[in-house]
């Protein structure tokens, strides 16, 4: 299902957001109750949830949190969430668990890489975030950990990364490493999406099938007989 919505946002070049409306739209004017398990539709709610903990007194987060919090574009860190959202949902990893911790770490990592840096009091932010969707800091922590060990190995993908990553120490520590991806992140996920667009593109377009080539047996060519042309 995900993997549609990418093929669908992508031929009709329309974002994210516009699909999202219309989907929104539609299925309420069916009356169609559904789950989503694309984490990118819980995007919006935690996006509100950062502006109210930015504004929020007394604030569940530390001073120093709060102060790089307002330093961030929300509105470019949700546009990289959106694609992260989609590269780690054509992976398939994820795709049997539930999508709002999903959701959450998406939006930390997508925080980190616009900063540049590892956020201070991670876990306090998690937690902040998770208690949106009733849940706790710690599903939040290992689906981020799961996510951050993918985004590192397409790391290697990219051939400028690779070569320089090469060159880098290897006792740096979690804080370090985690403030590394930070800074390479847009580059990792612009190469990802230009690499499945180009996979996608060199499949050849897409043709809607003509009459002639639509089977038609011959009782559906003998129905046609008892058929009210004037109805």
């Amino acid at each position: 299902m995900v993997r549609l919505t990418s093929l669908i946002q992508y031929l009709l070049d329309e974002s994210p957001v516009a699909l999202a409306r219309v989907f929104s739209s539609l299925i309420t004017l069916l009356g169609v109750k559904l789950t989503s398990v694309d984490p990118s539709w819980h995007l919006p709610v935690l996006q509100r949830r950062l502006i109210e903990l930015r504004d929020e007194r007394p604030s569940p987060l530390p001073q120093n949190s709060i102060e790089v919090l307002q330093s961030i574009n929300l509105a470019s860190a949700t546009r990289t969430a959106y694609v992260l959202c989609e590269l780690v949902s054509r992976t398939g990893i994820l795709c049997n668990m539930p999508s709002p911790p999903t959701s959450c770490a998406v939006y930390i990592l997508a925080l980190e890489g616009e900063v540049l840096s590892s956020l201070p009091h991670v876990g306090c932010l998690a937690k902040a975030l998770a208690i949106r969707f009733g849940l706790k800091e710690g599903v939040v922590m290992r689906r981020y950990k799961i996510i951050y060990d993918e985004v590192t190995r397409w790391t290697a993908d990219v051939p400028w990364l690779a070569q320089s990553d090469g060159t880098k120490s290897k006792s740096r520590g979690k804080l370090g490493k985690r403030a590394s991806l930070a800074r390479t992140l847009k580059d990792v996920i612009m190469f990802q999406e230009r690499k499945w667009k180009a996979q996608l593109e060199s499949s050849g377009p897409l043709h809607a099938p003509s009459e002639d080539d639509v089977p038609v047996s011959s009782s559906e060519i003998n129905s046609n007989d008892n058929v009210d042309l004037e109805r």
